[in-house]
């Protein structure tokens, strides 16, 4: 019965032989390295307990295995290795090119930081900004919707290359010549496909799968 729950409980296939005897009985372990090793931590454990005690409460943290994190991911957030061969031709985009996605934002940097430093640079034709976050904290990224596309051509003008200082308040560790980087949404320009500034379903182009 343990050894069948020991098998179930780590994946691995358990053979003992019942040809043999007791002082001469090999175990034979079948699966994979993870499995087997697993396996033999807890076979181990036994033998130095002489019971099983204990035991079941460790298999038992394994099924529970780690927590689940869901996290939503943006297209602008993947490495896209294509993407510099087609920026130069695409840089300003289309009339209706109107999101921006800005990386390199200081951590203490807040939705109403960057929308108050965009009026201050002339872009208050703002509609949304979304910063991104993972786990409540700020991952650096926002997304800046406009009314207007010459608007956001302003925006990224002023903002790409900036230093990232300029948009809040910085503790003194964080007090790096760190500079923002800017450009248009990738996201939005999916959604648009064909009717993209690409004339082409840009998804495959920028992952280099087409």
């Amino acid at each position: 019965s343990s050894i069948h729950n020991l098998s179930q409980a780590t994946g691995c296939r358990i053979i003992v032989p019942s040809n043999s005897t007791d002082s001469e009985r090999r175990v034979q372990l079948i699966g994979s390295q993870e499995a087997v090793d697993r396996t033999i931590a807890l076979i181990r454990r036994f033998l130095e307990k002489g019971s099983w005690d204990g035991v079941d409460e460790v298999l038992a943290d394994d099924e529970r295995g780690p927590s689940l994190v869901c996290e939503r991911i943006y297209v602008d957030e993947l490495d896209m290795p294509k993407r510099a061969e087609l920026w130069q031709a695409s840089e300003d985009g289309l009339h209706d090119d109107v999101e921006l996605f800005i990386r390199g934002l200081p951590a203490a940097c807040r939705e109403r930081d960057l929308w108050s430093h965009l009026c201050s640079i002339g872009a208050s034709d703002v509609a949304e900004v979304l910063l991104l976050r993972r786990a409540g904290r700020s991952k650096g990224m926002a997304y800046v919707i406009f009314h207007r596309h010459d608007s956001a051509l302003l925006a990224r003008s002023k903002l790409d290359g900036a230093l990232a200082s300029s948009l809040a308040q910085l503790s003194k560790e964080d007090m790096l010549d760190s500079r923002l980087q800017v450009s248009f949404s990738e996201s939005e320009r999916c959604v648009k496909g064909r009717h993209s500034v690409y004339g082409s379903d840009m998804i495959g182009l920028l992952l280099g799968s087409k």
